[in-house]
């Protein structure tokens, strides 16, 4: 049941999130919640029969929370991504605003999710927006639910909830838009999005926020996640393998749809997709959700092999989809055949890297 408070409503304590805040906030340490996963990891190519034991670091949030439903995942491999972009986020500004991109399914949610634990750890005041009806403030007093009260009203009655001031985890594809970032006023946003600028291009220039590409999955990171993700199909792992080397490192897709599924959803998207050429190399924006099971969203990459992570490269997501394109080109005409053979020909054009 939750008490009334000035300006907020702070949660019961057997509430899932008040668990949560009470087992991580200012422990500093992840060791309550952390996980090690040693795997045997196979070539993804074939080319040897040795494999490689690689280690990972799983985070168990359920070790924290007893007998309640949680709203965000509960068990995930902690990625070096997840690493790379915290360091960078947390050497910045604490007034500088960030909008995370990637391709749907990499888990963009997920890394929203470690950023928390993260604050948390360090006990730092935090609002998690889940969606436009679901807002939470972690503060050292505890977890508010501060779901439909105006922030300038709740800081104003209690200016010591505003320290910080807190950072704002949101995430765009939970149904929210640039208008209901207005709410959060001056206090600095972490905002997750798939890479349709239509989602985010006002908040972007009003706010200056900086754009993080996150890179997709690479072989050992799947062959990890395959326990952690509840799976449609159960692969063998040469299964496995064929699958990621033809539908791409997106975690979610490849783990939770059958190949039939996948295949299904490229035929459609290849049929759908006006012009492949038009989504290839650097792009600003990717409008349709479709032709996410045809490209692979990248960090861009500069030719002297540096990467530049305000900025998308997009290539088809592997050999066997480039092959489907090919083949509805064929049918289409020997010109587009011609001219989308000669584009994925150029060197800077198409760097087929699974």
């Amino acid at each position: 049941m939750l008490k009334d408070t000035t300006g907020g409503y702070l949660l019961d304590e057997k509430s899932a999130l008040n668990q949560l805040f009470r087992a991580l906030w200012g422990r500093r340490s992840d060791d309550s919640i952390r996980e090690i996963s040693s795997e045997l990891v196979p070539d993804v190519y074939k080319t040897s029969t040795e494999v490689t034991e690689t280690t990972a670091v799983v985070y168990n949030l359920s070790k924290a929370i007893r007998g309640n439903s949680f709203p965000l995942c509960n068990r995930f491999l902690v990625r070096d991504e997840y690493l790379e972009l915290f360091e960078h986020i947390s050497s910045s500004s604490n007034s500088e605003s960030f909008l995370l991109l990637g391709q749907p399914g990499i888990g963009k949610t997920i890394y929203l999710t470690y950023h928390l634990v993260q604050r948390l750890l360090a006990a730092q005041a935090t609002i998690f927006s889940f969606n436009p009806y679901d807002r939470y403030l972690f503060h050292q007093s505890g977890v508010y639910d501060i779901s439909g009260h105006p922030l300038r009203t709740l800081w104003r009655t209690n200016p010591k909830l505003n320290e910080g001031p807190p950072l704002v985890l949101v995430d765009f594809n939970a149904g929210q838009t640039q208008s209901d970032l207005s709410v959060f006023g001056s206090n600095p946003i972490l905002a997750a999005s798939s890479p349709n600028r239509a989602c985010y291009k006002t908040w972007l220039k009003e706010s200056g926020a900086v754009t993080y590409v996150m890179k997709t999955w690479e072989w050992n990171e799947v062959f990890q996640a395959q326990k952690l993700i509840p799976s449609k199909y159960n692969y063998e792992t040469d299964e496995l393998r064929d699958c990621f080397l033809k539908y791409g490192g997106c975690a979610r897709h490849l783990l939770k749809e059958t190949p039939a599924t996948m295949d299904s959803q490229i035929t459609t998207a290849i049929k759908r997709c006006p012009d492949i050429r038009k989504l290839v190399g650097r792009q600003d924006s990717i409008p349709e959700e479709e032709s996410s099971t045809l490209i692979r969203v990248e960090p861009h990459m500069d030719l002297d092999g540096s990467i530049d992570r305000k900025f998308m490269y997009c290539e088809v997501i592997s050999q066997h989809v480039f092959n489907q394109i090919m083949q509805e080109h064929r049918s289409v005409g020997t010109n587009a055949f011609r001219e989308t053979s000669n584009l994925f020909q150029g060197q800077n054009a198409f760097r087929l890297r699974l």
